[in-house]
């Protein structure tokens, strides 16, 4: 099945399928955010209706995301400056980098609308329905800037000094200053709050002002009644936090990985948590709910593993079986909780093991069009199936393997195989990727990549790569069986579809039709495997 689909459907239904406990076999999916080395999330904010969010990252990366589905909208860089602060309204972002500009970008297009040199900021806000951006400087100063052009409109002197990390709410501003965490109304007023923290990363405050939040250096959130001066809740966050933001009853923390997670403040539990990564096929990313549900970019939940037992799988792995269509339909209708863990952990385990796989050449032919490419394959107890082959991440074709031995022999005690088969190139560079699927052909191994540069050129497609259309006719018009009535009519209309596509018009798509045939006794499965790679 062509994997765009599969996680088209993925993507429209976002289908939990780790939906058991800790104690059970099976762990919750899980971020590899060790192996991503992301830049850390030193900004988040909310937009004035608590339905989107940002982030900017320390390598001054800005995402866009839709916080009900979880889905990235937007990601651009302004600069190659890490992000300090962020505020939202609408569809435009204000924006400070650690240069100490302010941009504000359309979040539609990231198009910069303009930027504010030398403002310094450390915290943001929108102000007056948006009209207004407000910023705390590093000397501690108030300075309003015109939200349609930058124009400086108002500045007020400092009231802080040697200051760590603050926020706004609606009329005070939370601020850090050694392990102290002081609260001031506008006029720098002191509210009497004065939580205490050791190595405070990061802080933020609500728009009332009456609720806060402080991370420490372990990773460690606290969430603050202002008014009373005492704690409400605690939370351990996986990883150190860099920045945190406050809506309503959520909270919103960026980390040193790259991963921002969404809290409920009342009760302490994760909601949501998102990532975004660059990779060498473009932007991708990634959210996930503890229960597992998830939404992601066409190839970014290749950064999913599950753990079942001692062993851990790559989300990708399961595609075939966890997101055909029949399947989803079992699993949304009929399957609990307790049978879905048993399915998880059937396609887990042993006598389900894919074939592990290596690529051990890819060569040119002489004109350039196709490469020769070499693997090898060991099966382990979930025997061997077909071979999916992709190009730039497009599936191309599925080879059965045993058509494709050749050479097989043993290892370890372990059955292998070396096969041999062509790809098809296009201009420029292919990216060929193999995955081996198990006998039952519902898990495969991780999927390997090998890069080949084509000689093909743009103007020479039509003339090297037009392809040749196969189609294999099989009717069976004779049963041996007497109560199944002989089907007389099942040849001729296979004959007859044969001739429609054989007959091409001027400017066919293909440069040639073969039509293969298999009637009556030779209808078997070996004979369609060996018509196939044939």
């Amino acid at each position: 099945m062509n994997k765009n689909l599969l996680y088209m459907y993925a993507l429209i239904l976002t289908l939990s399928f780790l939906a058991c406990s800790p104690k059970e076999k099976i762990e919750p999916v899980s971020f590899q955010a060790s192996a991503l080395d992301n830049q850390g999330i030193s900004a988040v904010a909310f937009d004035n209706d608590g339905k989107y969010m940002i982030t900017g990252a320390q390598d001054g990366t800005i995402s866009f995301w839709d916080i009900f589905s979880g889905k990235q909208l937007t990601t651009f860089k302004n600069s190659g400056n890490g992000i300090n602060a962020a505020a939202l309204y609408a569809d435009k972002a204000a924006l400070s980098d650690i240069a100490g500009t302010i941009y504000v970008n359309n979040l539609t297009t990231g198009e910069i609308l303009f930027k504010v040199d030398s403002a310094q900021s450390k915290a943001l806000r929108y102000e007056d329905d948006g009209k207004k951006i407000l910023s705390l400087s590093r000397d501690g100063s108030l300075k309003y800037f015109d939200s349609s052009n930058g124009d400086l409109l108002e500045s007020e002197s400092g009231g802080i000094e040697d200051f760590g990390t603050a926020s706004f709410g609606s009329e005070d501003i939370l601020y850090s200053k050694g392990g102290d965490i002081i609260l001031v109304r506008r006029n720098f007023e002191n509210k009497n709050f004065a939580g205490r923290n050791k190595n405070i990363e990061t802080l933020a405050l609500s728009i009332d002002g009456s609720c806060a939040a402080t991370a420490e250096d372990g990773g460690l959130i606290t969430l603050w009644d202002t008014a009373n001066d005492v704690e409400i809740q605690k939370i351990q966050s996986p990883e150190k936090e860099l920045s945190l933001a406050i809506y309503g009853d959520m909270l919103l923390s960026g980390s040193e990985h790259g991963v921002t997670r969404l809290y409920s403040i009342e009760t302490g539990a994760e909601i949501l948590s998102c990532i975004g990564f660059d990779t060498e096929d473009g932007s991708e990313w990634i959210s996930i709910t503890p229960a597992g549900f998830f939404n992601s970019s066409a190839n970014g939940s290749d950064l999913f593993s599950i753990k079942v037992g001692d062993k851990n799988y790559f989300l990708s792995q399961f595609s075939e079986a966890l997101f055909n269509p029949e399947e989803l339909k079992r699993r949304v209708t009929t399957r609990s909780d307790a049978e879905e863990i048993n399915f998880i952990n059937d396609l887990a385990s042993d006598k389900n093991s894919p074939p592990q796989l290596k690529i051990t050449s890819a060569v040119l032919n002489e004109d350039g069009t196709k490469a020769t490419v070499k693997a090898k394959v060991n099966v382990y107890g979930g025997g061997s199936g077909v071979l999916a082959v992709t190009n730039n991440r497009a599936f191309q074709r599925a080879h059965v393997i045993e058509g494709l031995i050749e050479r097989s022999y043993k290892e370890h005690g372990l059955k292998c195989y070396d096969i041999v088969f062509n790809v098809l190139l296009k201009p420029g560079n292919n990216k060929i990727g193999l995955s081996a699927f198990n006998q039952k052909n519902k898990v495969k191994s991780q999927e390997q990549f090998v890069n080949v540069v084509s000689a093909i050129k743009t103007a020479d497609i039509d003339k090297n790569i037009k392809p040749v259309l196969h189609v294999l006719l099989a009717a069976v018009t004779d049963y041996e069986n007497p109560k199944v009535p002989n089907l007389t009519y099942t040849r001729a209309d296979a004959e007859a579809l044969g001739t429609l596509f054989a007959k091409q018009v001027d400017g066919a798509l293909y440069s040639e039709v073969v039509i293969h045939k298999l009637y009556d006794t030779n209808v078997t499965r070996e004979k369609f495997i060996k018509a196939f790679e044939d």
